[in-house]
């Protein structure tokens, strides 16, 4: 279709929607000052955590899980003295869901005030915006 034809029949979109490579706000999400970022932690021994146990029918599929996620970078290599556990619970559709024991980490973290952003912030600025592809920006937050 020629380009013309394209923008006359979607006029009234476009007239409601900023272009999807308009600059984010910069304040956003303030740069690091640290590279790479190391959680701070208060000088408590470090916390490990025994492991839960994961059913025989769930194994395979949760290790294939983990896989994934390390293959795609979501999950990489730790040098840390702290173990917290994991183990997957079922979601409505079968798939498995990761879930992370990190309740006595947080408790000794000392929180950084400067990021990341609150999730409402980060949604609102996708407001008007034209999106191409497929997404689930609350993925991250599984």
């Amino acid at each position: 279709m020629d380009q013309q034809i394209l923008e006359a029949k979607y006029k009234s979109v476009l007239k409601k929607v900023r272009p999807v490579n308009e600059p984010m706000p910069q304040d956003l999400n303030p740069p690091l000052s640290r590279d790479p970022y190391e959680t701070q932690l208060s000088p408590n021994p470090p916390i490990i955590q025994e492991a839960f146990k994961v059913t025989h029918e769930r194994r395979q599929a949760f290790i294939e899980l983990i896989r994934e996620r390390i293959k795609t970078g979501l999950y990489e290599q730790s040098t840390s003295s702290y173990a917290s556990p994991i183990f997957c619970v079922a979601k409505s559709n079968g798939e498995l869901r990761t879930v992370h024991n990190l309740e006595k980490l947080h408790k000794v973290t000392i929180k950084d005030v400067g990021l990341p952003p609150h999730i409402e912030e980060l949604v609102d600025a996708f407001t008007g915006r034209a999106c191409y592809g497929l997404g689930d920006i609350m993925g991250g937050y599984d």
